[in-house]
């Protein structure tokens, strides 16, 4: 696996959930607990090819959440 994917795994996941990301991230991608991501990050299991779209969907989903606290603390 490319160093590339890993630091963009790694990036958002801190973006979205801070330094104890591992957790969160692997919540709500589904998985049962935080190892998985561990194993990608080692080189144990590889990437799935379609982290990139849910990893997108994530953010996308925080960045409606952030823009609505916005409007309700603007109005």
């Amino acid at each position: 696996m490319s160093q590339n994917r890993k630091a963009m795994l790694e990036n958002v996941g801190k973006v979205l959930y801070g330094e104890r990301w591992q957790t969160g991230l692997a919540r709500d991608l589904g998985l049962p607990d935080g190892r998985r991501i561990r194993q990608w990050l080692a080189d144990e299991r590889p990437i799935p090819g379609g982290i990139q779209d849910a990893l997108r969907h994530l953010l996308e989903e925080r960045k409606g959440q952030i823009e609505a606290a916005l409007k309700s603390i603007s109005e």
